[in-house]
């Protein structure tokens, strides 16, 4: 078993970016290597506040390198499809932000294209190992709880206008692939599953109630059947 740190590197270079590559400096075994960006003032910035010594313009150039084995694609969600491509072919796992694409189409390519090629392939979902999740998860499998009758889902956040303003492809349809339920309460959609088990029926019912003039969704609310 190799010794070495595994070997990370970015693309994108967002605030969600900087939340990685802060992760990875604070994991033992891990190294961060260098940051994908086209941008000559975003790259370098980057690089330099978290210790990234290479910068390269493509995700070609980066995961061709022999000491990145992993990618970890912080674009738009719209975006993560190419780059994450990029990666399975040349062999490099990949980790991928919420949510893995912006349609199920994109997101069900990535994951095919990373069963075949036998790498690891990793969408960002934090709170499953969160204390309370697990020891919940632990005690639903274990029957700790007999037979589940409900479960539900409860997030209520507030987006300013600002933050639709501040990143122009958050809220569209092609990017974000949708809104509160896609970006913000994925999180708890994601743990509901997981604790739960998909759904057989959804009927849901969306609106804007505040920002009205996104493409999606800023209000959703829906009853499923397990």
């Amino acid at each position: 078993m190799s010794t070495q740190p595994l070997g990370f590197a970015i693309v994108g270079t967002g605030m969600i970016a900087g939340v990685h590559a802060q992760a990875i400096n604070a994991v033992s075994g891990a190294r961060l290597v260098g940051v994908v960006s086209r941008s000559a003032e975003r790259g370098p910035a980057f690089a330099g506040t978290h210790g990234a010594e290479v910068i390269t313009a493509t995700v070609e150039e980066m995961v061709a390198r022999e000491d990145v084995d992993v990618l970890c694609v912080t674009m738009p969600s719209g975006a993560h499809l190419e780059p994450a491509l990029a990666a399975i072919r040349a062999g490099t796992h990949v980790v991928v932000e919420k949510p893995l694409e912006a349609t199920t189409e994109r997101a069900d390519e990535i994951a095919a294209a990373a069963q075949a090629a036998g790498v690891r392939l990793a969408p960002i979902f934090q709170n499953r190992f969160s204390e309370g999740a697990r020891t919940v998860k632990a005690a639903v499998e274990a029957g700790r709880l007999g037979r589940l009758a409900m479960a539900g889902c409860y997030v209520k956040w507030f987006r300013t206008e600002e933050y639709y303003q501040g990143s122009p492809w958050k809220g569209t349809l092609k990017m974000d692939g949708g809104g509160t339920v896609m970006n913000q309460a994925i999180h708890g959609v994601a743990l509901l599953q997981w604790l739960a088990g998909l759904p057989e029926d959804v009927a849901a019912f969306t609106t804007r109630r505040v920002h009205t003039g996104i493409e999606a969704e800023e209000t959703a609310v829906a009853c499923c059947a397990f």
